[in-house]
């Protein structure tokens, strides 16, 4: 909303530093090579030769290399804490011939500093070492000396890949001790899924579905593969239950064919278990130090869990070549995602760093000591249960990983690129339809968006029954903005239970919006989560007062998993605003005012 930008310096996630030691990986790539310069960008670097109090230990410690910067020869100062690379006004004037620079608005930070570095500009050079070279930004300080080299830079230039290439090597001679792991599909010892079932609800053996003629050597195959894997098995004798099956081709695998059970109607006799599955509210609660991840994937889930023999009747299917049924837990089963989920939690207990959303197991840790540790236990659990891996779709010790459709690294949590990819290359809609479903697809990125309710406003209007349809130049421009502003470069910080809470509300003439701030350094504040929603016709005619009294109502009972319980949490809102109903208040604000006393303690100007 309007009042956010006095609080943003949350826009220094977007070039964030990593802060990493060298001998360790490099991390997640700033924006060196986006055009920076266009909007003011906050940049830290992390205690580097231009800080305004420089850390002369730390200094000594970082490696120091010699570049060529066009046909100027340079030794610079490489460290991975650096966002983007410094050059002194000294070291610019011996250039020859001197690079011009351009005006720029990008801020760079010190770490811990509320004051900007001194920049002159910046210029594009050619930056060379060894036998790679690569097209870099350089922005040039009034003080400091030399220059700073920045982590993307340096990982370009293959300066800093030899130590991280030693780690992965040690991380894959642990994974090799668990080579058993990785073959084929597992069972889990110990354990038999118990299905539910309402014996009231008559069973009913539904009419089988031929399958067409060619498809039926892949079926046949397939049913063969499931029944010596120990995933099916045939049927003989009185069958109350009957689904039919529906054969579908693999895109990707020409030549086999995938085939599930219509459980709709079994469905309808299958008790739910109620096992809750974790949010991203809950993961990015335990990531907040985590900078090294691995993620895990459980080979065919579901058919690693043993079903109950009582419990099979009721999977029965037919085929062309007779009744089959599952003796494993099958992908049709309703219940199926709680009880697995369920499962692969409680097979986990007892191991920090560890979260499992279905068959995805992300293991992070802060440290590549810890995280080998921490992968070395899960590795070990699974192999003692019995449970194996798809070793083509695990991926072990990185600094940014795709989990539960994020990306997640050190600098904190960022839209999965191919999720933003996809709502990019949406066409405009044609129909109500189509809007519902781009509006779910943005809403699933929405808490990386800020002000979504009102650039969302022209294309909600459509859903109203009351509307009829028309797409105009109106929609389709807050189409257009909903795009742009959707990026995977956003990147949110993690909450941290350790550090001071901020919510700034504002609430505008059609909708609301909140952000939940953190602080990241003395007077700095980092965005966690951004949130919006649209006010009712009914609240749309209410008082500023009074929206502004909604905003706070809304934006603490929205991040209540957060505020609540703290010790102190500040609210930021608009100032006048603030007076006003400080001074006099009216029935309905100061009846939420009295109940977000229990969580906030304190109120802010914007």
């Amino acid at each position: 909303m309007n009042h956010f930008a006095k609080v943003c310096r949350s826009k220094n996630t977007r070039g964030a530093a990593i802060n990493i030691a060298l001998e360790e990986a490099p991390p997640e790539k700033s924006e060196q090579g986006s055009d920076m310069d266009d909007d003011e960008t906050v940049i830290h670097v992390v205690h580097s030769l231009f800080a305004a109090t420089p850390t002369s230990h730390r200094q000594a410690q970082l490696p120091k290399c010699q570049i060529l910067m066009g046909h100027h020869e340079v030794v610079a100062v490489v460290d991975t804490g650096a966002s983007i690379n410094l050059l002194a006004a000294e070291e610019h004037c011996q250039m020859s011939p001197t690079p011009a620079l351009t005006k720029t608005n990008v801020k760079v930070y010190a770490y811990g500093q509320s004051t900007p570095l001194s920049l002159r500009g910046m210029f594009q050079t050619t930056i060379t070492h060894g036998q790679h070279s690569i097209s870099a930004k350089v922005y040039m300080t009034e003080g400091g000396t030399g220059m700073l080299l920045g982590c993307q830079v340096a990982e370009e230039l293959q300066i800093v890949t030899f130590a991280l290439s030693i780690h992965q090597e040690s991380v894959m001679e642990l994974v090799a001790r668990y080579d058993g792991i990785f073959n084929s599909i597992g069972c889990l010892r110990g354990r038999e899924i118990q299905l539910h079932i309402d014996h009231t609800i008559q069973p009913i053996a539904l009419r089988h579905r031929r399958v067409a003629f060619h498809l039926r050597p892949q079926v046949e195959k397939e049913l063969d593969n499931l029944e010596k894997a120990g995933i099916i098995e045939k049927v003989s004798g009185p069958t109350p239950w009957v689904s039919p099956i529906v054969v579908a081709r693999k895109p990707k695998q020409p030549g086999e064919v995938r085939i599930c059970v219509d459980m709709r109607l079994p469905d309808a006799a299958i008790k739910r278990e109620r096992h809750l599955t974790p949010t991203i509210d809950d993961i990015l609660g335990e990531l907040s130090d985590s900078r090294w991840f691995s993620k895990l994937d459980l080979r065919s889930g579901y058919h690693q869990l043993v079903l109950a023999p009582e419990s099979r009747y009721i999977t029965t299917f037919s085929t062309h070549v007779g009744l089959r049924r599952y003796k494993r837990l099958s992908f049709g089963v309703s219940s199926a995602a709680e009880v697995f989920q369920n499962g692969i939690q409680e097979l986990l207990v007892g191991l920090p760093g560890t979260i499992n959303v279905s068959d995805d197991i992300l293991v992070h840790a802060s440290t590549i000591a810890e995280h080998n540790a921490r992968l070395q236990k899960v590795l070990q659990r699974i192999q003692d249960s019995g449970l194996t891996l798809h070793r083509q779709k695990c991926e072990f010790l990185k600094d940014r990983i795709q989990f539960f459709g994020y990306t997640f690294s050190e600098s904190g949590v960022a839209p999965d690129p191919a999720k933003v990819n996809d709502i990019k290359e949406v066409p405009p809609p044609t129909t109500v339809t189509e809007v519902r479903s781009f509006l779910g697809m943005v809403n699933y990125c929405g808490r990386f968006i800020k002000d979504l309710s009102n650039l969302t406003q022209p294309l909600r209007n459509l859903l109203k029954a009351s509307e009829s349809w028309q797409w105009g130049s109106t929609e389709q421009t807050a189409f257009d903005k909903i795009k742009e502003a959707l990026s995977s470069d956003t990147v949110l910080k993690y909450f941290d239970l350790r550090r001071n809470a901020k919510v700034a509300v504002d609430a505008g003439p059609k909708g609301l919006g909140a952000v939940l701030l953190q602080e990241q350094g003395e007077g700095m504040w980092a965005p966690v989560a951004y949130a919006s929603r649209s006010l009712t016709d009914t609240e749309q005619r209410y008082s500023q007062i009074e929206k502004e009294a909604i905003a706070v109502h809304w934006g603490c009972k929205h991040y209540h998993i957060y505020v609540y319980g703290r010790p102190f949490v500040n609210i930021a809102r608009d100032l006048k605003t603030r007076l006003t109903i400080c001074r006099d208040i009216p029935e309905v604000p100061q009846r939420w005012r009295l109940k977000k006393q229990k969580k906030l303690k304190n109120m802010l100007d914007m």
